[in-house]
């Protein structure tokens, strides 16, 4: 086999559940080229990991005329594969009809009502009825060397000079974020018991939303120049390198938190992640590891969770800094 195409688009965590399985694709066919066609500000973190080697947009593919006219000629984004697994269900039952037509698998992204097990597994038993290939393992991005140099001189840059933890306060949905204030005030416990620096990480919708009040609402009295710790639109590959260096994150249920406990260092070692959950099921959606410490809301509202409560699971790994 020489050549893989995956078509999937769905959200930063859709796609970190997907990294077992593509990694599983890759032992199993070490010499095929695997194409990611889908979002390439998302597909960056499937080619940082090692799952992919190059992407293609799925807007320029042409998998759309493609769709409505299967019996127009093979796009060049699908052109030549061997085998294409299809997120979106468009490409299947037109490649059957070309000769010779490449082995189509049609996955299904999200698990199905009454799955209670991690979403991974969703896939890696997709793929493993389908095509054969046994998945395992929770999803991991080693981060390469020269990626977490970069890294350095971007926290660098920003007066991040020793141990730091980062916080990403937003999601994908407002229901799922906790308040902005008990965020603010973890980040001064951090300052000031565990002598952490703290990066917030911040992305459009959290700008859009206002998300970050203001300075002051984030940066606490301790961190001089906070302003200069908040990184807004990172590239995702720039933001899991920057993850990768954490010494603790803090996140709701969110695509950034799943890059957060993916990442790994050329060592092996895992950034600690505190989870935040609420209305959704962290038996499907939360990270995996013994780095993880999971909150789970006792009524399904983020407004549940106690500050002191996630201080407690925190400081486990984040407790005072050692002089």
């Amino acid at each position: 086999m020489n050549r893989i195409v995956i078509i999937h688009s769905g959200a930063i965590g859709d796609l970190i559940q997907v990294l077992p399985a593509l990694h599983a694709l890759r032992r199993a066919h070490p010499g095929a080229r695997i194409t990611l066609v889908g979002r390439r500000e998302r597909a960056a973190l499937a080619i940082l990991a090692g799952a992919a080697d190059e992407s293609r947009d799925l807007d320029g593919a042409g998998l759309w005329r493609f769709a409505h006219d299967p019996s127009s000629s093979l796009p060049p984004a699908i052109a030549g594969a061997d085998l294409v697994l299809d997120f979106l269900g468009y490409a299947a039952a037109g490649l059957a009809r070309h000769t010779p037509p490449p082995q189509a698998v049609t996955l299904t992204p999200l698990p199905p009502p009454g799955w209670d097990r991690p979403a991974a597994e969703w896939i890696g038993r997709q793929v493993a009825e389908q095509l054969g290939v046994a998945v395992a393992g929770a999803p991991e991005i080693r981060v390469p060397a020269g990626a977490l140099a970069a890294g350095r001189e971007l926290v660098a840059s920003r007066g991040i000079g020793g141990p730091f933890a980062a916080i990403h306060p937003g999601s994908g949905s407002p229901g799922k974020n906790w308040p902005i204030d008990r965020f603010a005030t973890i980040a001064r416990r951090l300052g000031d018991v565990s002598r952490y620096q703290v990066v917030w990480l911040a992305g459009p919708a959290e700008i859009e939303r206002g998300t970050y009040q203001t300075r002051n609402s984030v940066g606490g009295t301790r961190n001089a120049g906070a302003e200069n710790s908040i990184l807004q639109d990172l590239p995702l590959d720039r933001a899991a390198a920057v993850l990768a260096l954490a010494d603790a994150y803090l996140g709701n249920d969110s695509g950034i938190t799943q890059v957060a406990a993916a990442v790994r260092r050329p060592d092996g070692r895992a950034t600690p992640t505190a989870a935040l959950f609420g209305p959704t099921d962290p038996r499907v959606w939360a990270p995996r590891g013994s780095h993880v410490k999971l909150i789970c809301s006792r009524d399904g509202s983020m407004d549940a969770i106690a500050v002191d409560e996630v201080w407690a699971a925190m400081a486990t790994w984040a407790g005072p800094a050692q002089t």
